[in-house]
């Protein structure tokens, strides 16, 4: 029996539960399927069994690049025709860029055969409170700490804080490039449904910003996640683990039992973070972008 790639079709849904089942994967590349943003998606079939599925996709946020995950059944080595079909595809008008776990040797070993280059690692770490020896945060500091709650009140203060957000992440993301967003789609993100505003803090010097951490809730029981973290310009990023503290008492307070991360290799910012508490060790998931 051969190898045949064709369109994936609604039909074949149950068999891409199985096969996201087998592979360990959550349920991601279903919504995705699902989403606007969908350019194309191809199964991958051994006689008349799913082996393989190739779906590509865009982002409002990074419109940049054609994102895109494949994922299979290793028996049947399928990677190399489903890549194939990606890269040959007329619908891709911007560079391909896909992550894969850094144990993910076969796609990696691919990936990087195929003129992709790595530009990032991201980091998915969690902080197990109970474990930490919790001390109350300092206040013996030169900065007045405001939650993301009280400065969204201050309008001239928040829309500092928006610039210096929108500064840093796009510095962090020149391989990537980020889109052209108005102050009114940054305070969107910045203030989103699952933001902690009350416990999400930032360092004021006078009337300037100068650090925030944000903290949001998470699909997880019992955890919070941390986000965007980053000081302004001429100011240290010694302060950010302080901010980070005070978020750790604000967790531990109402009875959150772990801090996950997201931290990615490009941040300098989001990487002291990371090296400044115990975080339990976690396999970096590598991100590779199509170069001519």
């Amino acid at each position: 029996m051969s190898i045949s790639i064709m369109p994936y079709n609604t039909d074949q849904k149950d068999e891409l539960v199985k096969l996201l089942d087998y592979c360990h994967e959550d349920d991601t590349s279903l919504h995705i399927l699902n989403s606007p943003g969908l350019k194309f998606a191809y199964s991958a079939f051994y006689d008349q069994e799913l082996t393989g599925l190739a779906l590509a996709w865009t982002s409002s946020i990074h419109p940049h690049c054609t994102y895109f995950r494949i994922l299979t059944n290793p028996a049947y080595r399928v990677e190399e025709k489903l890549l194939s079909k990606l890269t040959n595809d007329e619908k891709v008008e911007a560079p391909l860029q896909t992550s894969v776990w850094e144990s993910q040797e076969l796609l990696r070993h691919l990936y990087e055969s195929h003129h992709f280059q790595e530009i990032r690692r991201t980091y998915l770490p969690t902080l197990k409170l109970s474990q930490l020896d919790v001390r109350k945060p300092t206040t013996n500091t030169q900065y007045v700490l405001k939650s993301l709650k009280d400065l969204s009140l201050d309008e001239q203060k928040l829309n500092k804080l928006i610039t210096i957000v929108k500064n840093n992440y796009e510095r962090c993301h020149h391989a990537n490039p980020v889109a052209q967003l108005d102050n009114d789609q940054w305070k969107q993100m910045i203030l989103a449904e699952d933001t902690k505003i009350d416990g999400s803090y930032i360092y004021v010097d006078r009337d300037n910003i100068a650090a925030y951490s944000f903290l949001h809730e998470s699909d997880e029981k019992g955890t919070y996640e941390l986000g965007w973290c980053g000081v302004a310009e001429g100011y240290s990023q010694d302060i950010i683990p302080t901010l980070i503290n005070h978020q750790i008492q604000y967790a531990v307070n109402r009875g959150v039992l772990h801090i996950a991360g997201e931290f990615d290799t490009t941040d300098d910012h989001a990487m002291k973070a990371f090296n400044s508490f115990p975080f339990n060790s976690s396999p970096a998931l590598i991100t590779y972008r199509e170069v001519d």
